[in-house]
């Protein structure tokens, strides 16, 4: 569908989200960048900047204990935890 209307940003929002649901957030970074650089500082723009920064807020980060295990904490936590 987004091939039939590639300037239908609702469309790629939901993409996105489909991308994020499947633990693709390199994906859903991708088509918010392309809303970026088609929209830039209308409301979709500012949406898709809105949801790229709360993508990469949510982002993981793992720590490592001893050699064997990893535990991946959201990246507010692990930062607290060291």
């Amino acid at each position: 569908m987004i091939a039939a209307d590639p300037r239908d940003v609702e469309l790629k929002f939901a993409l996105a989200k489909f991308y994020v649901a499947g633990r693709q957030p390199e994906h859903a970074e991708k088509i918010y960048r392309e809303v970026i650089d088609g929209e830039k500082l209308d409301a979709a723009g500012l949406a898709a900047r809105d949801r790229l920064a709360a993508l990469r807020a949510s982002a993981t980060t793992c720590r490592v204990r001893g050699s064997s295990s990893a535990r991946c904490l959201p990246r507010a936590r692990a930062t607290m935890m060291r």
